[in-house]
């Protein structure tokens, strides 16, 4: 019980930093007090089933996932796996449709990051169209009309 205890608290923990809140904001939440939210991170207190759900709803996640161990890594230090963890909350909120679309747009950016720079530039300047070049005549028509300080404009 006491692992499973750590477990809770280390996403409680996890979850209400992502949100910037205090323990004391978290305490007021869940019309807790402080003490029990300190005791509940540190894994020395165990939620009851209708604390948990009431915490799970507070930091907006599903209470199964405030028990899985191996939901986010033992360690949170790098900014990679906080980065995961957020993901996996985020998505858990969301219906297979809208699922599917954010994979799709995940899979369409990684796959471009993946593309040689030299072949995303090859094919960019591929897609810029050619310049407009004048003919001489009127390249020089143009040019004489600027030394003449003539905007060619007709003024009558």
């Amino acid at each position: 019980m006491q692992n499973l205890s750590k477990t809770i608290g280390r996403h409680v923990r996890r979850l209400r930093k992502q949100r910037g809140w205090t323990q004391t904001r978290l305490a007021e939440q869940l019309n807790m007090s402080l003490d029990m939210v300190g005791r509940m991170e540190r894994g020395q207190a165990s939620p009851s089933l209708a604390t948990l759900s009431h915490l799970a709803q507070v930091l907006e996640t599903q209470p199964e996932f405030l028990l899985l161990d191996d939901f986010i890594p033992p360690t949170t230090s790098s900014e990679r796996e906080r980065c995961y963890a957020r993901l996996h909350d985020l998505l858990a909120a969301v219906d297979d449709d809208e699922l599917d679309w954010v994979v799709s747009i995940v899979d369409a950016v990684v796959r471009k990051r993946r593309t040689p720079t030299g072949i995303r530039k090859k094919t960019a300047s591929m897609s810029k169209p050619e310049p407009v070049r004048q003919s001489k005549e009127k390249t020089s028509q143009s040019a004489a009309t600027r030394r003449k300080g003539n905007s060619g404009i007709n003024q009558n």
